[in-house]
């Protein structure tokens, strides 16, 4: 039988917080580097598009 020691009880809560974090951390960076092709993608469309010199801005930069 088993006994339930502190250690035992200390060891089982630092992983489960750890595990979650680890977890955590493929999902961000899964999340960044998803961010990142949607960044890509978008400035690969805009890239398509040609925009005249001549085309002014929708908004007027005034000095204060």
């Amino acid at each position: 039988m088993n006994h339930l020691t502190r250690r035992n009880l200390f060891a089982t809560a630092v992983a489960a917080v750890v595990a979650p974090s680890v977890e955590a951390q493929t999902s961000l960076e899964d999340d960044i580097k998803s961010a990142r092709d949607i960044i890509a993608n978008n400035a690969a469309q805009l890239a398509k598009i040609e925009i005249p010199m001549a085309t002014e801005p929708a908004y007027v930069f005034r000095t204060l």
